[in-house]
């Protein structure tokens, strides 16, 4: 697949999430979030969480899930883009959570499966 089909395939992937997610009633706080050093695909809030969202997208017949290709190095990089958001937005006290959603196509339709705190060993440096 070449490079403009896999963006494609990730812009779509990543609103049929934001889809899913505004149906469970998340709001979006931003989308693709950048900061030197990291990127968060998904800002969210639920309730009173704030929660950092990956969004990986595969298509049909791909030989991995795509929640294997959220790497270790790729947590990293997201909790760090985190601690610069909530230190830019002065937002220290707020309660935070790392998901990771998986998007497939079958027949043309999103299938979205949705892990809550996917990111289990990060603390925020205060």
């Amino acid at each position: 697949m070449n490079q403009r089909k896999n963006i494609e395939l990730g812009q779509k992937g990543e609103q049929a999430a934001l889809d899913y997610l505004a149906e469970k009633g998340y709001s979006v706080v931003a989308r693709n979030w950048h900061c030197p050093g990291g990127e968060v695909d998904l800002i969210l809030r639920t309730g009173r969480t704030l929660v950092f969202a990956e969004v990986r997208t595969r298509s049909p017949g791909a030989l991995v899930h795509p929640f294997e290709t959220i790497t270790a190095p790729k947590q990293r990089r997201v909790a760090r883009a985190a601690e610069a958001y909530l230190r830019r937005h002065d937002l220290h006290e707020t309660e935070v959570r790392f998901d990771a959603l998986a998007v497939t196509f079958e027949n043309d339709q999103p299938v979205v499966e949705h892990l809550e705190q996917a990111f289990e060993t990060w603390s925020p440096r205060r």
